[in-house]
């Protein structure tokens, strides 16, 4: 059995105001730019989900010892740089942590009786794969008076998105140790209130020790809004007949990741993934040509200006097939990979 809870050896909150608000990406703003010490590169990327956590103390809060908020991505994802209303005295090796791969955010403080604290972050690629879900705890050290969750997926609908089913499960887990799955009770369906167009809450009274379920699903019949100009029917078509257009699109999406990654001309990039320029400048011509629009404006010199509508209307098609992260190195080391010069950076 566990040590058992008294008031004094709890941290007392008063108000914990939890708010996830989602929303999604489209065309060149699925490939999101990562600079972390150990994933530096792009990173395909559909959707965003925004935390905002607020917690207010109690005034008889007896506790003074640090607390800890934290919030991982899922496998694959990443968490933005955290905003916070107060210093972070989270230990160094996970501050060190979160600068190697961005995966997961820590954020301690010493609560101060009345205070308020507050945690925003934005995690990247957390809704892939079916989960439309978001799971909150409480631990066995902490006793909220009242707990209030916003779910806010307005920004789907505007998408064109419909959004089905809302709903929120609380589940009490065993006082003694609450991270036994065996030792929790029955979860129950919390009343929904509609808080505007796409918005939903919830709330709860004194919660400790317990799991929360936020979760809904998306149904859209129609394509992205951004591919509604563009053949996606011929690229189909000759994607099932021509086992070469498969290259040629995956080379039209890495040029696309290092022109997120800030380089611009073909010869680097080529040198970068191990190919020649020629390969690359034949891939974007021929799926051009298929589509009848330009998807890359370039110089003359092959360089490259900006992806177009069209050329972003093909990631998003594209992605349907093909999603991965894409390390991407920088030009000195590009050049003593290849022990070619780096030169044409203005081509």
């Amino acid at each position: 059995m566990g040590q058992r809870k008294t008031p004094d050896n709890f941290y007392l909150v008063d108000l914990d105001q939890t708010r996830i608000r989602c929303w999604p990406l489209f065309g060149l703003n699925r490939l999101v730019r990562l600079q972390h010490r150990k994933r530096n590169g792009v990173l395909y990327c559909d959707n965003v989900l925004g935390i905002s956590h607020s917690i207010t103390f109690s005034n008889s809060n007896p506790l003074t010892t640090p607390y800890t908020i934290s919030y991982r991505s899922p496998v694959h994802g990443v968490v933005s740089e955290p905003r916070l209303n107060v210093p972070n005295e989270a230990p160094e090796a996970d501050l060190r942590r979160f600068r190697d791969d961005g995966t997961k955010v820590v954020f301690s403080f010493t609560p101060k009786r009345g205070e308020t604290y507050t945690l925003e972050c934005d995690m990247y690629k957390a809704l892939d794969w079916g989960n439309r879900f978001v799971q909150l705890r409480v631990d066995n050290v902490t006793r909220i008076d009242k707990w209030e969750l916003t779910l806010d997926v307005s920004a789907y609908l505007r998408a064109g998105f419909t959004v089905v089913n809302p709903r929120c499960e609380y589940e009490s887990d065993a006082a003694d140790d609450c991270r036994k799955p065996a030792a929790r009770g029955r979860a129950r369906r919390l009343s929904t209130v509609e808080k505007g167009t796409g918005v939903w809450g919830w709330s709860i009274a004194s919660a400790t020790c317990a799991t929360v379920r936020m979760a809904w699903e998306f149904e859209r019949s129609d394509e992205a809004i951004a591919s509604q100009s563009v053949n996606l029917e011929r690229l189909g078509t000759e994607l099932s007949i021509n086992p070469r257009m498969a290259k040629d699109l995956h080379n039209f999406v890495m040029i696309c990741h290092y022109y997120v990654a800030g380089f611009r001309s073909l010869n680097t990039i080529g040198r970068g993934i191990m190919t020649d320029k020629s390969v690359l400048n034949r891939s974007i011509e021929f799926l051009e040509e298929l589509v009848g629009k330009e998807l890359i404006e370039r110089t003359k010199g092959k360089g490259l200006i900006r992806v177009t509508p069209t050329g972003e209307a093909v990631i998003d098609w594209w992605s349907q097939f093909y999603m991965r992260w894409t390390p991407i190195f920088p030009e000195p080391y590009i050049a003593k990979r290849t022990g070619r010069p780096r030169g044409d950076r203005k081509s």
